[in-house]
Order: structure tokens, then C-alpha cells, then sequence
């Protein structure tokens, strides 16, 4: 059965309208993806991964992140009064504290707009070791000499599907790009 020529622009201008609405889908769900993120608490790296606790040696650790570009970023800091931060024209964003001068356990709360990022930060001063944990894999560091320890960063949730809806649209493209010639050329 051969197919004309109107049928086969029919049907390869619906692939086509269906791979625009996959990759507007993939478009809508990259900006209703988190913005703020946790990078850095002093010289040791959380590159944006959801922590339950951490462990640091010093006093007033730098915390570090990115949320949305001048959007304010609240930190609050045990019971203590929110402190306020804004996220320069590239959304990065610091705060260092006054108030971890002491040794103990401190829950730490960082809200930007409705995104929120809390977990308890333990202050030591046994010298030269602290250690990490985080709550979304099994990974775990220590850092020994006051030297940072980098945790491995893999992909996210929405790499993955971004991922797998991308490939699965290119083999349903292919397969129809394959079926529409075979029907042309029958």
C-alpha cells in the first residue's frame, strides 16, 4: 500500500509536534526544578545535595549555595533570629554566621521562597578531622589534615528523565522515520 505525498507530511508534521511538546514538557519541568541549593559549608563541598546532618571542624563556617537570580535567602540558625542574604544577578548566594562560636549541635534552616534546605551542622574542634553525611545515597566523606573532602556529585532525578524521555523520543522518531520512508518508497 502506497502512501501520497500529503499523508506522509501529515504524519511526519504530528512526530514533529510531538517531539516539540516532549521537549517543551523537558522545558517546563527544568523551571519548576529546585533552585536553592546548599554548594558549601567552609572549605568542604555539599554540591547541592540534600544533607540530614554535618559534621564541621572551625568556628562560623561560610555557607554557600545558589537559588534564583537577587532572590533573598533566609538562614536561621538554631532559634536565633533569620538572617537575610540575597542571591546576586547569577543567584549565588553567601552567609557567614556570628553565631557558631561554640562547640554543639545547631539546626541550620535556609529558605528561599518556597524552597527549603534543613539539617543539624555539629560544630567540633577535635583538630584535623570532620565528617559528612548525606541523606540521598550512602555516601559519606572525612576530611583529615583540614583538607576538604569533595563528595561525588551524580545526576539528579530529573537528569535521569530528562534522559530517558529524550531517548525514547528519538527511537519513536526513528522508528517512524523508517516506517513513513518504507511506506514512500513502497
Amino acid at each position: 500500500m502506497t502512501m501520497n505525498r500529503t499523508k506522509i507530511f501529515q504524519r511526519m508534521f504530528a512526530v514533529l509536534l510531538v517531539m516539540m511538546m516532549s521537549l517543551l514538557s523537558i522545558g517546563v519541568m527544568k523551571v519548576l526544578a529546585a533552585t536553592l541549593t546548599l554548594q558549601e559549608i567552609g572549605a568542604s563541598t555539599v554540591g547541592g545535595r540534600r544533607i540530614s546532618s554535618w559534621t564541621y571542624t572551625g568556628m562560623n563556617p561560610v555557607f554557600s549555595g545558589t537559588a534564583d537570580p537577587d532572590a533573598t535567602v533566609s538562614v536561621t540558625i538554631a532559634s536565633e533570629t533569620p538572617a537575610t542574604v540575597t542571591a546576586d544577578a547569577t543567584g549565588n548566594w553567601s552567609y557567614i554566621p556570628t553565631t557558631l562560636a561554640t562547640e554543639g549541635s545547631y539546626q541550620v534552616t535556609i529558605v528561599s521562597g518556597d524552597q527549603t534546605i534543613s539539617f543539624m551542622l555539629t560544630i567540633g574542634s577535635y583538630a584535623g578531622y570532620s565528617s559528612t553525611t548525606a541523606t540521598d545515597s550512602a555516601v559519606t566523606g572525612t576530611t583529615k589534615g583540614g583538607l576538604p573532602d569533595t563528595l561525588p556529585v551524580s545526576g539528579s532525578l530529573e537528569n535521569t528523565i530528562t534522559l530517558m524521555v529524550t531517548g525514547l523520543g528519538l527511537i519513536a522518531i526513528g522508528l517512524t522515520t523508517r516506517w513513513l520512508v518504507r511506506e514512500a518508497l513502497a
